[in-house]
C-alpha cells in the first residue's frame, strides 16, 4: 500500500505538473495569441502607412510632371514672344519703308503736277513739248529766281525720269527705287 500511495502521490504531482505545463503553455498560446494579433494591427497600420505613401509619391510625380510641362510651356511661350517680336518689328521697319516710298511717290507727283500747272499758264508752246522739256523750262526758270537750287533740281529731274521708267518697265523695281 505504500506503494500505491507513493505512485498515486507520483501520480498527483506528475498530473499537477501536467496542469501547470498545461496552464504555462496555454497562457503563452494566449500571449503568442495576442502578439499575433497586436503584429496583425501593426501590420495593418504599416500598410495603411504605405498605401498613403504610394499616393503621395504619386501626387508627386503627377506634380512634377505638370511644373515640368508648364516650365517648357513658358520657355516655348518666351521664344515665340521673342520671335513675334522680332517678326513685328521687321514688318513696321517694312511697312515704314512702303510708307516713305508712297510718301515719294506723291511727292514727285505733286511736284509734277505744280511744274505743269505753273508752266502752262506762262508758255504757249507747252503742249508741244515733251515732260522732260517742260521739266527743263522749269529749271531754267529757277536758275534765274535762285540758282543755287537749280542744279539740285536737274538732278532730281534727271533721277526722277530715269526710275519712273524703271518703274513702268522692271516688274519689283518699287522696291528697289529709293528716293531721296
Amino acid at each position: 500500500m505504500e506503494a500505491e500511495t507513493t505512485r498515486q502521490a507520483e501520480l498527483v504531482a506528475f498530473g499537477n505538473r501536467l496542469a501547470r505545463k498545461e496552464w504555462g503553455l496555454v497562457a503563452q498560446s494566449e500571449a503568442l495569441k495576442a502578439e499575433l494579433e497586436r503584429i496583425k494591427g501593426e501590420w495593418a497600420k504599416l500598410e495603411r502607412e504605405q498605401s498613403r505613401h504610394d499616393f503621395q509619391v504619386q501626387r508627386y510625380t503627377d506634380w512634377q510632371c505638370a511644373i515640368d510641362t508648364a516650365k517648357y510651356d513658358r520657355k516655348v511661350a518666351i521664344e515665340d514672344a521673342i520671335d513675334l517680336r522680332y517678326k513685328w518689328a521687321r514688318e513696321n521697319e517694312r511697312a515704314n519703308e512702303l510708307k516713305m516710298k508712297l510718301i515719294s511717290y506723291a511727292a514727285y507727283c505733286d511736284t509734277e503736277h505744280c511744274i505743269e500747272a505753273i508752266v502752262e499758264k506762262r508758255i504757249r508752246e507747252y503742249l508741244k513739248m515733251s515732260r522732260l522739256e517742260r521739266c527743263r523750262v522749269v529749271v531754267k526758270q529757277k536758275e534765274k529766281v535762285k540758282p543755287e537750287d537749280a542744279a539740285s533740281l536737274e538732278q532730281d529731274l534727271v533721277e526722277f525720269f530715269k526710275t519712273r521708267k524703271l518703274l513702268c518697265h522692271e516688274p519689283g523695281a518699287v522696291d528697289k527705287t529709293d528716293h531721296p
